[in-house]
Formats: C-alpha cells, sequence, structure tokens
C-alpha cells in the first residue's frame, strides 16, 4: 500500500507539489527512484537526485553497477522483487527493487550502520592463501633442508597474500578520511617509476614469466604526492597488467604535460571485457554471485580491491584513473594527477603502517 501511494505521489504532474508532499511525509532525503518498463527514470525524490545524480528520462542502469542493473532488468521483465548491495561513491546501500503499474520503483537505504561483510572476492583469496598455507606446514616437516626453504617461501608469499587483501581493504574503509593517511612530500616520479618497473622485472624473473616489461619516463620528474599509496597504484597496474590472459609485454610510461603528470600502464594482453569494467567504477563489491567469481577465476581474470583502490588513490591526489582503447588487443591504463599539489607541513600526514614488511614485496606476492 505505501509503495502505491509513494508511486502516485511521484508521478504527480506538479513537481513542487509532489516535493511539498514527499516534504510533509519527511520522505524527501529518502532515495526513490520511479523507472518506466525501458528502464528510464520518470521521476525522483530529492534524495535520489543528489545520491546518483542522474538526470529524469535518463536510464537507470547508467548510475548503476551491471549486477543492479541486471536486477532491474528481472524485476521490469518479470514483475517479481529484488534486494541487493549496491555501492555508491564507496558507500554501501540496500537497494530494493519493487515492479508497479508503470515500472518498477527502486528504493536506497544506507546500509553504513550494519555490520561489516567481507567482499567476496577477498573471502575467496584468503580462504585459498590460507588453505595452501595449511598444506605446505603439513609437508614441511618431512622435507629436506632445500625443500623445507623452498616451501617456507611459499607461506610467506601467501602470508603476505592475506596481509595485502586485508591491507586494500582497510585503506578503501578511509574513503571520508584520507587525510589520515595521505603523507605527501615531494618525490622524484620518474625515478619512483623505473625502480618499480625494477623490482617487478626481478619479481617475474623469479618466477619463470618470460615477460617483457619496459619503462620509459624522463631523467627526472618532481612532483608531490605520497610515496606509499603512489607505490601500492603503479604496482597494482603493473600487476594488473602482468597477469592479463597472453600478456608477453607491460610498457610503463610516464609523462608530464603542463600542470599534470600521467602514468600510462599498457599491455598485449586479451584486453578487459566490457562487462568486466564495472569492477572499477563501481568499486569493490561487497556482495557478488558466486557463479560469476568461479567463471572469472577459470578464465584466469584477476579479481579482488587492486583497481578501485587505485581509483581511490587517484581521486585522493585530486587525480583520474582512465582505461584507454589499446586497439585490436591489451589494455591502457592512465593514472593522472595535478603536478601543483602542495607539500604537506611536517606535523601533517599519517604514513599507514606497514609494520616493517617491504611495501612492493607485499604488492608483488600476487604475481
Amino acid at each position: 500500500m505505501a509503495v502505491l501511494v509513494l508511486e502516485e505521489i511521484m508521478k504527480l504532474a506538479d513537481g513542487g507539489l509532489s516535493n511539498l508532499i514527499l516534504q510533509m511525509l519527511r520522505a524527501d532525503d529518502a532515495a526513490f527512484i520511479l523507472v518506466s518498463p525501458a528502464g528510464n527514470i520518470i521521476t525522483q525524490t530529492p534524495g535520489a537526485r543528489r545520491l546518483l545524480r542522474q538526470a529524469p528520462l535518463r536510464p537507470a542502469g547508467e548510475a548503476l553497477s551491471e549486477r543492479a542493473a541486471k536486477a532491474v532488468r528481472f524485476v521490469l521483465e518479470t514483475g517479481g522483487e529484488s534486494a541487493l548491495d549496491e555501492e555508491i561513491d564507496g558507500h554501501l546501500y540496500r537497494l530494493e527493487i519493487r515492479p508497479v503499474d508503470e515500472g518498477a520503483l527502486l528504493y536506497f537505504a544506507s546500509a553504513e550502520g550494519q555490520a561489516p561483510v567481507m567482499p567476496l572476492t577477498m573471502y575467496g583469496q584468503i580462504v585459498s592463501s590460507l588453505s595452501h598455507i595449511l598444506a605446505l606446514l603439513y609437508l614441511i616437516p618431512g622435507a629436506d633442508a632445500g625443500r623445507q626453504e623452498h616451501l617456507l617461501d611459499n607461506v610467506r608469499r601467501d602470508s603476505l597474500r592475506i596481509y595485502r587483501s586485508l591491507s586494500h581493504l582497510q585503506l578503501l574503509e578511509y574513503a571520508d578520511d584520507p587525510e589520515r593517511i595521505l603523507h605527501w612530500k615531494e618525490h622524484d616520479l620518474a625515478a619512483h617509476c623505473r625502480a618499480l618497473c625494477e623490482k617487478c622485472r626481478m619479481a617475474v624473473r623469479q618466477r619463470g614469466n618470460a615477460v617483457v616489461i619496459s619503462c620509459d619516463a624522463p631523467e627526472h620528474c618532481n612532483l608531490v604526492y605520497d610515496e606509499a599509496l603512489m607505490t601500492r597504484a603503479v604496482l597494482e597496474l603493473l600487476v594488473n597488467a602482468l597477469r592479463a590472459p597472453g600478456v608477453t609485454r607491460v610498457r610503463l610510461q610516464m609523462r608530464r604535460t603542463g600542470n599534470h603528470a600521467s602514468i600510462l600502464v599498457s599491455d598485449n594482453g586479451s584486453g578487459v571485457p566490457p562487462e568486466e569494467l564495472d569492477r572499477l567504477y563501481h568499486a569493490w563489491q561487497r556482495a557478488q554471485d558466486v557463479d560469476d567469481l568461479l567463471e572469472k577465476q577459470a578464465r584466469g581474470l584477476p579479481y579482488g580491491l587492486g583497481l578501485p583502490l587505485v581509483r581511490r588513490i587517484a581521486g585522493w591526489h585530486s587525480g583520474t584513473l582512465l582505461l584507454e582503447n589499446a586497439g585490436p588487443g591489451g589494455t591502457v591504463f592512465r593514472l593522472t594527477i595535478p603536478a601543483d599539489l602542495p607539500a604537506d607541513q611536517v606535523s601533517l600526514g599519517q604514513p599507514f603502517p606497514e609494520d616493517g614488511l617491504d611495501l612492493a614485496e607485499l604488492e608483488l606476492s600476487v604475481l
């Protein structure tokens, strides 16, 4: 009954009158959207407009994750109901979708106060690493000295993978309070990129991988940025390229043009399917379909929190992360930051604690 009443209010031709009624009902801050059978926004409350920043008559799916857009289509096509968790700008909402006479009604309820739920992608990574550690610990006692050293090295790598996953999630939780971790100082970004590429080459050689990694950067490029966070971002882009199916070459290019500096990481792999881009633009998913996750793993596609974290780091530096066309195959990620950021005062900024762990080894543990 409440859904039908709200639908009738939102269909009022006089937008001011409908908003006044919603205010009287104290529902103007609530995020409701009424969509047509074609999936276009018919009308929305002020709260929904602020949340999604999407104009009427536009497809609702443009502002939603692929999973949520599929749920909307399901309701429109079948007349059933659907509910799921939806990530919007780093905040978690419970999205409820119900059929109505002229389409579907979407309601977004903040889920920030709920108990946190571990993303399924992270859960899979941690369980896989822990099971591997348990198997290795079972083998170590009966192995000779050389074999034990090899097994212990694998234990360390799997432990680093678990630490890396939890560390990434912790960083992503700082969405509304980045100043607690940002530590801006002037560094030579060109030298930094060359050093990170060399660390990747060493890690690739140690694992018997034949991928060629090249770096094209100027001799010097002094910029203000958070060194630890930029290290994470660049290494994640390199690792993402190295793990691409069919890749044999990875290239990093660093350029400064005017008031901006860009880092381009490209590969000659099979490219990123369009449906996979959702994990970049809608951040990490706390809820995810198990069959979909297993299918991605079977196809060799990288998964996890890496690209959303890079996008967040770029945003903290007032920059962007974009995927560019690489021609017939491969991908190109462009990380761009301003070249004129002010340095912190000595008393500001707190570096993220790493407990003495080598940050490069931590990030490269997933190779």
